[in-house]
């Protein structure tokens, strides 16, 4: 089986933190080729700039340039132009074309064998400045015409949830084309418990409650800030760490001095990715304040390394952590203030919490999610009418 992969970055900067999409991207096309799958990425020069060769044989690497800068964020049809323009011939080899995160548009679909579109999560219009409000109305409507020529969108909404309604609702999606099937994992050989943390714990101690980026609006992280006066009011000497790029977060820079806080909040900057594991491992525990998500992959990491979970109560991260995690509703620093008091306070449940996260963490694994979709793809291909029968319900590549 040939299975071509769209993603606009490939494989990530290790120098510049980038967001789940390119991180599960890449982490998946090397589980695919485990399993003996031959892989293409077509992807992009980030800033014009070739990548390394990749010296596996099974997976082949093809770049092309796009247009990465402007308000309406033209790397999308400016990558797809590049694309065809360069590769269509390879493309048309493919038994299965995978994009990811709206960066290639099937103008041709019909040459293709069968084209799956795959959302993370979709662009939110609320809470944005003018700029990238125009920017995400453009995505919507760049996604419309790239969804209607799809044979399948897989999302990682649960079926019947608000987003998995709106997201039919917006596009007017037929109900058969849309599937529940995350493209996510861990690598327990990378995170996990037994991970050596002592020059994290030299430099900003073991007692700190942890957050990491990206910073964005739709993260929640101001709604986690509100909740520290309240948490350090009933114990004074709890500390923040906030890890990640601290790159146009002026925002929650300006809250946390209204709120007098500094003294409470560390802010790392950019960390290079192999560092994760450590900071996961050193934490009292995380908090992952999200508004709206895919199936994200820090509290799946988080949970690998041993490291107890508050999370914003969604239907995707119910799924992921199941007992697993303490939840809290979204937008409340009243809640998520009360949460973090009670796992500071709580020596017992910290350390229950951890032991069910490492049990439910190994059903999440990168082998898990590659096997399960390879199963897929080859449904998809010979149009399985049993499978097509389970479009609009749970397909779920962890929890069979």
């Amino acid at each position: 089986m040939k299975v071509g992969l769209v993603t606009f970055a490939y494989p990530i900067n290790r120098n510049y933190y980038w967001i789940g999409v390119e991180r599960s991207v890449e982490a998946f096309a090397k589980a695919l080729v485990k399993e003996g799958i031959e892989v293409t990425v077509f992807c992009s020069k980030i800033n014009g700039v070739a990548q390394k060769e990749n010296n596996d044989e099974n997976l082949k690497i093809l770049q092309t340039n796009s247009i990465s800068k402007g308000i309406l964020n033209l790397n999308l049809i400016s990558f797809t132009f590049y694309t065809y323009r360069k590769y269509f011939e390879e493309l048309k080899k493919q038994d299965i074309i995978h994009i990811f995160a709206s960066s290639h548009f099937p103008i041709f679909k019909n040459k293709f064998n069968k084209i799956i579109t795959h959302v993370f999560h979709e662009p939110i219009l609320s809470d944005q400045s003018f700029p990238l409000l125009i920017q995400t109305m453009y995505q919507r409507a760049y996604n419309y015409f790239l969804y209607k020529l799809s044979d399948v969108i897989s999302v990682e909404y649960l079926p019947g949830t608000y987003e998995w309604n709106e997201l039919i609702k917006i596009y007017n999606l037929r109900n058969d084309k849309v599937i529940f099937s995350p493209v996510e994992g861990v690598d327990l050989n990378v995170f996990n418990d037994k991970v050596e943390c002592k020059d994290i714990v030299e430099k900003y101690g073991n007692d700190y409650i942890l957050a990491v980026g990206p910073f964005r609006v739709d993260k929640g992280y101001n709604y986690m800030i509100r909740a520290i006066p309240l948490v350090i009011k009933e114990v004074k000497d709890a500390h923040f760490l906030f890890v990640g790029s601290t790159k146009n977060i002026d925002y929650l820079f300006n809250l946390i001095n209204r709120l007098g806080i500094k003294d409470k909040i560390t802010f790392t900057g950019f960390v290079h990715d192999n560092m994760l594991p450590k900071f996961y491992r050193a934490a009292k525990f995380l908090v992952f304040p999200a508004l709206r998500e895919g199936m994200p992959l820090i509290p799946l990491e988080a949970m690998a390394c041993g490291t107890p979970v508050i999370s914003s109560d969604l239907p995707i991260t119910r799924y992921e952590l199941g007992n697993a995690g303490i939840f809290v509703k979204p937008r409340d620093p009243n809640a998520i203030a009360k949460a973090i008091i009670e796992l500071l306070n709580d020596d017992n449940l910290r350390k229950e919490l951890s032991r069910r996260g490492l049990e439910r963490v190994k059903k999440f694994t990168w082998e898990n999610c590659a096997k399960n979709w390879i199963k897929l793809y080859q449904k998809i291909l010979n149009e399985d009418e049993e499978f097509k029968k389970s479009y609009n319900s749970s397909y779920s590549p962890y929890l069979e």
